[in-house]
C-alpha cells in the first residue's frame, strides 16, 4: 500500500544564469496556487531573482535594499520557527526568501538522523556523529573548535572529528567537564547527559 503524502516537493535547479528558472517557478507557483497551498524556497544567494521578482528590493518588514536583514532557509537550519520566516505573496503562495547568505548553503553541514544515529557531514568529510540520535542546532566549525546545542530524549555518546592528536577543552553549558585529546584519526569522544535537560550547549576548544 503506497504511503499516503501532504505534499509534493517540486525542484527546479540549474547553475547557468537567464534559463528561465524564476520565470518557471513563478509560473508553476501561481498556477498551483489556484487549488492548492503552494510554498515556494528560494535557494538562490545571489541574484534571488524569483524573492527578487515578487517583491523588488522590499520583502516583507526589510529595510535593506540588499535583504541582508530577511529571514531566509538558514534561519530555519539555525532552529527559527518556519512561521516567523515565511513570507506571504497572496492567497495559497507563500515564499521562504534569499539573500547572500543562502550562499552558505553550499558547504552547509548535511545532516543524516535516524533513531539509533545522528551523522554529520561537511563537503563529504565527518563532522558529528551521536548514539542514539540527537538534534543539532547552531553548529559552528571555526579554527581551533566548534560549538553546537545538542537535544534528545536520553544521554549520548558523541563523536566529533577535530584536528589529529590535540587536546582540546569540552565545556556543556559553560561547565568544564576536562580535557581530553585526539586521536590518530582526530575522534573525539565524551558523553552528554540530556534526559533531564531541554539543550545541551557544546564548546571543544584548543586547551
Amino acid at each position: 500500500m503506497q504511503e499516503e503524502r501532504n505534499g509534493i516537493t517540486l525542484t527546479i535547479l540549474q547553475e547557468k544564469g537567464g534559463c528561465g528558472k524564476s520565470c518557471a517557478i513563478f509560473n508553476i507557483a501561481d498556477y498551483l496556487s489556484k487549488k492548492k497551498n503552494v510554498l515556494i524556497i528560494d535557494l538562490d544567494g545571489q541574484a534571488a531573482d524569483i524573492s527578487y521578482f515578487l517583491f523588488g528590493n522590499k520583502v516583507g518588514d526589510s529595510q535593506d535594499p540588499m535583504r541582508s536583514d530577511v529571514k531566509t532557509i538558514m534561519h530555519i537550519f539555525r532552529g527559527a520557527d518556519p512561521e516567523d520566516v515565511i513570507v506571504p505573496v497572496k492567497s495559497n503562495l507563500d515564499i521562504i526568501p534569499a539573500n547572500t547568505e543562502v550562499t552558505g548553503l553550499l558547504s552547509i553541514h548535511k545532516i543524516k538522523t535516524f533513531k539509533e544515529i545522528t551523522k554529520l557531514e561537511r563537503n563529504g568529510l565527518f563532522v558529528y556523529e551521536s548514539v542514539p540520535g540527537t538534534a543539532v542546532t547552531d553548529l559552528n566549525v571555526f579554527d581551533g573548535g566548534m560549538t553546537f546545542k545538542v537535544e534528545g530524549p536520553e544521554d549520548a555518546q558523541i563523536t566529533v572529528e577535530m584536528e589529529a592528536e590535540t587536546e582540546y577543552k569540552v565545556l556543556l553549558d559553560g561547565v568544564n567537564v576536562g580535557h581530553m585529546t585526539t586521536n590518530l584519526g582526530g575522534k573525539l569522544s565524551f558523553s552528554v547527559e540530556l534526559e533531564k535537560a531541554e539543550d545541551v550547549a557544546v564548546e571543544i576548544v584548543k586547551a
